[in-house]
Formats: structure tokens, C-alpha cells, sequence
């Protein structure tokens, strides 16, 4: 299944970047229907951070941001600093979960989940 979304945000890409990769970012995203947390020890690190190809550790979704329903082992496997990201990983529901994200200088974001 692939879905794709694309969101026009009003800010300069290097302003949009600086957000969606940080955890709160990434909640930004998903809520109000769920949240995601970073591993432990991993909490302050941004997408921008993560050592490419590593997974980093088991990152809790949780239903209205307090249901622990999955988790996902965050791999980032490529990254294109300011401009996007191919996360590549696994879940506990997904045996194969990968999630691209591109931002453009024309200010859209855009999400392609294959």
C-alpha cells in the first residue's frame, strides 16, 4: 500500500526542516490521534542526528498520546540534510515500515509512505 500527502506550509524550507525533524515535529504530524516517543537515551536527538543506517532504538506510538498500541525501530538509511529523509524500519505490526520525506523550496512538504 502507498499512501501519499503533501502539506504547503507557509515558512522557508530551512524553517519547516528545522521543525519537522525534531520529536515534537514528528508529533506534530500524527496528533492528535498519537504520539510518538524517541528511545531512551535517544530523546534529544533529531532526524538530523541519527547515525544513517543504525537503528536507534524502539520508538513507542501511543493512541491519544497515551496507549502504547505499536513501536517502530527507527533506521534512518538515507538522509539529504534539509531537503529529506528515507526512513527504512521496522514495527511490531509492519515487518517492512518505510516513510520518505521531501521538503521543496517551494515550501511543500511532502510524505510518501510505499
Amino acid at each position: 500500500m502507498i499512501i501519499e500527502r503533501q502539506s504547503v506550509v507557509e515558512a522557508p524550507a530551512e524553517q519547516v526542516w528545522a521543525r519537522l525533524v525534531t520529536p515534537e515535529g514528528i508529533n506534530d504530524e500524527v496528533r492528535p490521534w498519537m504520539t510518538m516517543s524517541m528511545p531512551r537515551g535517544a530523546e534529544s536527538l533529531t532526524v538530523d542526528d541519527v547515525p544513517i543506517g543504525a537503528m536507534i532504538g524502539r520508538c513507542w506510538l501511543r493512541l491519544f498520546g497515551v496507549l502504547p498500541f505499536d513501536y517502530d525501530r527507527l533506521c534512518i538509511a538515507e538522509l539529504d540534510r534539509g531537503r529529506g529523509f528515507d526512513e527504512q524500519s521496522t514495527m511490531m505490526s509492519m515487518r517492512r515500515w518505510r516513510h520518505q520525506r521531501t521538503v521543496t523550496t517551494r515550501w511543500r512538504l511532502q510524505s510518501h509512505c510505499p
